[in-house]
């Protein structure tokens, strides 16, 4: 294994990284205020595989960033090339919500279009967003496991449509978001993200209900209307209230659920949510030998 140790002002980026000089290459380097990520105290390093990891690999070109020199301490970034031509980042996150992020491209060095990120969070759970092949009128798709990995019971389902409107829809399951006795709870927003236009609520006994609601141009309340279904189909009750009764009494109990759980997890509108960028001297090398 070749070692290249740079200490200087900048990132020498021309040294030793061809595919034909060294199977892999380290580059110790100090952190610089041009890179915003790190910090002034801190010294990191990178190794490169010019031909990814391993015989029959379908990875063409491989970058990891360590916290510290000599690839000690903790792993921060993980960029990969394909031979098919897309690439993808994995960045460490630790911001008490998420563990890591992984953002695949549709072109090499994390060029092109982001097409999907997979999360994982803090509290074991993990998301997965989708941003290309998507129904028309869609932006991204967000599906939310109870497991790590995209693994366990899917417990969540988001999507930001074009117009701005949006919709989560939790499940029952592990770790799901809706108390036991309900299996399911979907809520519509218009583009200003409140308020509510639209809840479907459906029980373990079959039972289902339709919650409407109507507002001023402020967003005050000025009445809901709610219809229960039996599992057939058969309407069991229907009923309007006006903007002063709408948040009071036993069958307002669901619609207080549902502001509690839209404010701990609420929709993204506007376009692809915003995430970590990852490490901008990965980036530099990449661009440096694109």
């Amino acid at each position: 294994m070749n070692n290249s140790v740079n200490t200087n002002s900048q990132l020498n980026l021309n040294v030793g990284l061809t595919a034909d000089s060294v199977p892999e290459q380290i580059i110790n380097f100090l952190a610089m205020p041009n890179f915003p990520e790190s910090t002034a105290t801190v010294a990191e390093s990178l190794v490169i595989f010019p031909d990814g990891l391993g015989a029959g690999s379908n990875i063409s070109y491989e970058t990891e960033v360590f916290s510290s020199p000599n690839l000690k301490g903790t792993l921060l970034d993980f960029i990969k090339n394909f031979t098919d031509g897309t690439s993808q980042d994995f960045t460490v996150v630790d911001d008490g919500t998420e563990n890591s992020i992984t953002n695949t491209y549709s072109l090499s060095n994390l060029h092109g279009t982001l097409t999907s990120s997979q999360i994982n969070l803090t509290n074991g759970t993990s998301e997965q967003i989708d941003y290309t092949n998507l129904p028309p009128g869609i932006l991204d798709e967000e599906f939310f496991y109870s497991d790590a990995n995209d693994k366990g019971a899917e417990i969540e389902k988001d999507e930001h449509l074009a117009n701005g409107d949006s919709q989560i829809n939790f499940l029952a399951g592990p770790n799901s978001k809706i108390p036991a006795g309900l299996s399911s709870f979907e809520e519509n927003f218009n583009a200003m993200q409140e308020p509510i236009s639209l809840r479907t609520v459906a029980s373990n006994t079959g039972d289902i209900t339709l919650e409407s609601f109507s507002y001023d141009g402020n967003g005050n309340l000025l009445s809901e209307h709610e219809t229960v279904y039996d599992s057939k189909g058969n309407v069991l009750s229907s009923q309007t209230f006006d903007g002063s009764h709408a948040q009071s009494g036993d069958s307002r109990q669901v619609m207080q659920l549902g502001a509690a759980m839209a404010a701990f997890n609420p929709p993204v509108t506007g376009g692809a949510p915003t995430f970590h960028e990852p490490l901008a001297t990965t980036h530099a090398v990449l661009a440096a030998r694109a």
